[in-house]
Parts: C-alpha cells; structure tokens; sequence
C-alpha cells in the first residue's frame, strides 16, 4: 500500500497568529497605560487658579447706639429714615475710635419724625468704640456734636459741638468730660456765631485748630486753644469775602512745621424768584458758579497766613475742603466737594496737579501711609488711590466702591490692621459701624 499523500498540520505557529496576537498585546496595554494616566490625571488634578479681584470686603457691622430718644413707656427705637454722622478719630496708642453721630440734621427730622411716635426727640452723641475689641464701650451725650480730634499723647479727645460754640476735653481712660472751652474772641448776639467744624491737633505747639464756618465774616476763621491750660487763645480771621467763606479742614505738616487750610468764597447770594399770579411755572434760577478757592499756608507759632495759593480753574476744583498731608513726599491732596474731584498740591512749588473724578459728594479724606492710599469718602461710597508716585505728580485710582445705600462721607482707617470703618446705616436704617478691608478675596 502507498504511503498517504494528505498532509498533516503544522504544529508551528504562522506568521499572521504571531502579529495578530502582538497588535492585541499592544491594544491592551495602550488601553491600560490610558487608565493609569487617566485616574493618576484625575487623582492630581486641580481647578486653575481664579482672577482675584480686588475691592471692598465687609468684615462685620457693629450696632451703634440709638440717637432716638422714644417718649416714655415706649420700646426703643433703632431705625431711622434719615440719620448723620460727621468725623471719626482714631487714637491708634489706645485703639479707641470716636465717632460723632449727631442724628439727622434739623431738615431732615421732619422726614424722621413722620414715622416717628408723638414725643420723639433726638440726642446728640460721641460714641466711643474700641477696635481692638470691635465693640461700643461707651458713648457721650454733646449737642450737635461734629469735629473730633485725638492727642494720643494727652490721653484727650477733643470734640466740637456746633450749637453752643464749644469744644468738649474728654479723657480717654475714664471715658468722661474734664473740661469745656467757649469759643471766639468776637461778640456773639445769639448762638452759634462759630460753629466749629474740623479740629486738627498740633502736638509739637501743643495747640488745637478749629475751623470755624462762622455766622458771618467776623466768626470766619480757625480758632486756636492751648491744649496745655484748655483755654481758647485766638484767631486766625480768614473770613474776607463780602459774601462769606466756608474755611475747610486744616491740617499741620510737621515736616514743614506749617498748617494748611483752604478757603472758599461764596457767590452772591441768589434772589428770590416770585411765584407768578397765573399759576406759571416759575423759571429756573442759573446755577450759582463759586469764584477760585484759596490754599493758604499758615505759621502755627506766630499765627499769620505766610502765603496764599488760587485754584485758577473751578471746573477742576470747585470748594476744596478735606485735605490730607503726605509730609514724606510734601504733597497735599483736597476734596473738591462742588466738581467731585481730587486734587494734588505740590507744597515746595504750590503747583496743582489734577483734577481726579471721585465719587459724588466727596468730603472728608483719609491717608493710610503704609499703604500709599488715598481713600476719598462720599455721598455713595468711596474712592482709593494709590499714592506711591505722588511725587512724581501722578495717582493710581484702584476704583469706587459702594459702602451703603444712603451716605457713607465719614471714615477712619487703622494704621496696624489697615482695617476701614464707615459710621452707616444698613438696610433696616439701623446705626453701625461699618468694618471693610480693600483687597482681593
């Protein structure tokens, strides 16, 4: 029998099972190394960093007391329609911050009193708050009170009360009124004939400067107390325009050991426009336009005026009135309260730089020298710059920032937290004290 000729199958493996079975092994492993980089991905995957954005953050709110003085028998009342505070001061040795909220002012009580009960008055107050320990420790009852300065190395504080002409000592530890000090050297037929304003301590002369806004030209001008014997020593007369000066907020520059202050003439008054017999509208008075406001420079020993710079254009500056020194880079800055505007001064040449817009209704202005910023309170919020070029004659704006739904023109600044504090009302038109910090959350 003949040897078969079918063929047996090979044991060997063929070239094609080799490759299939290769690219397999591949494909798992490619799917497998995805895996691990996928979990290991996920597993050290974090959100990309987000823009910061800088700007006001509120800390907390802190009540206030009341100037609401409710008729007997009836619950305290905490909100008002209409409230106001003036000037803060803050005695950075101590931490105290003393805040003047006088209550609305004597057109506005008519709006608060609508919803008011019968019998309703108000009361006039320094409130005394410790920022160390972010609470009211105390508060003071003055007459329509409004300026404030401290003398840290009196342990004083100096508050002016509007209606009667005085400025109120107050000492610090003991929370308490250790002497009163009648103002002006001129006759006054009824009060108040001063009306003090601003205060600025001069601790080198151990003297007080108030501005007084006066009755009339004779009781315009910045009186001055010896803070040593609390008694009011003279004046400075500054009211020389024949229809009035509103005097601003001085300020002393110990570099230069001299005080500034600017002054602004007022108009003409305007007349009266009769109400026509027919019922017609009455036509609309022109706006009234402020002649050029004066900067002066004033000798805190001798007590004259050494010199006199104008604000050439009032549609730059219209009535300055906060000011705030920067000794280190001799420059001076002033709110313009009628154009909303920042200005700078040179002090060596007296040259003016600016104008800057600013918030509406800009008033009192604050410094933080640590920071290099300029912080400009007004009707609606407030206003930072960055100052560190000033020198040079230039201002970084960071921006305005709303601080409350009503005015928030007064604020102070700690110069160790650089933590900010507005004297406000919420939403409830309760009083508070504001506590914000600019920066990026």
């Amino acid at each position: 029998m003949s040897r078969s000729s079918k063929l047996e199958p090979s044991t060997r493996p063929s070239v094609g099972r080799i490759l299939l079975w290769s690219i397999g092994t591949l494909s798992i492993g490619a799917v497998v190394a995805m895996l691990v980089g996928l979990i290991y991905g996920l597993a050290i995957y974090k959100d990309p960093p987000t823009l910061s954005v800088a700007g006001l953050h509120l800390i907390k709110d802190v009540a206030l007391p009341s100037v609401v003085v409710p008729p007997r028998g009836h619950a305290p009342i905490a909100s008002l329609l209409v409230d106001g505070f003036d000037f803060q001061a803050l005695d950075p040795q101590t931490g105290l911050l003393f805040i003047t909220h006088a209550g609305p002012s004597a057109n506005k009580q008519l709006l608060d009193l609508k919803q008011l009960p019968p019998g309703t008055r108000f009361q006039s107050q320094l409130v005394i708050f410790d920022t160390k320990k972010q609470m009211v420790i105390g508060h003071l009852a003055i007459p329509d009170v409004h300026g404030v300065a401290v003398a840290p190395d009196l342990g004083r504080a100096y508050v002016a009360d509007v209606a009667d002409d005085r400025v109120y000592v107050i000492d610090e530890h003991r929370l308490q009124v250790i002497a009163t000090i009648e103002l002006g050297l001129q006759p006054c037929a009824a009060l108040p004939c001063e009306t003090p304003d601003a205060l600025e301590y001069d601790a080198v002369d151990h003297k007080l400067f108030v501005s007084d806004n006066g009755a009339d030209n004779a009781h315009q001008d910045i009186g001055v107390i010896d803070v040593q014997t609390n008694r009011f020593v003279a004046t400075i007369p500054l009211g020389r325009d024949p229809f009035g000066d509103v005097i601003g907020h001085p300020q002393y520059d110990a570099v230069s050991h001299h005080l500034y202050v600017a002054v602004q003439p007022q108009a003409r008054p305007v007349p009266a426009v009769p109400t026509p017999a027919n019922g017609s509208p009455s036509p609309t008075p022109a706006p009234v336009a402020l002649p050029p406001a004066q900067f002066l420079t004033i000798d805190p020993v001798s007590l004259q005026v050494l010199g006199q710079m104008t604000f050439p254009d009032t549609h730059a500056c219209s009535n300055p009135h906060g000011l705030v020194i920067d000794s280190a880079q001799h420059v001076a800055f002033t709110a313009c309260t009628v154009t909303h505007t920042l200005m700078m001064i040179n002090l060596p040449s007296m040259q003016l730089v600016g104008p800057w817009p600013v918030i509406a209704k800009p008033d009192i202005l604050r410094l933080d020298l640590g920071l290099h910023r300029i912080y400009v309170p007004g009707g609606a919020g407030v206003s930072i710059f960055d100052e560190q070029t000033a020198a040079h004659g230039t201002l970084g704006k960071l921006g305005d920032f709303v601080v409350s739904k009503g005015t928030s023109h007064t604020m102070a600044f700690n110069p160790s937290t650089h933590l900010l504090y507005f004297a406000v009302q919420d939403k409830q038109g309760r009083a508070v004290e504001r506590i914000e910090q600019y920066g990026t959350a």
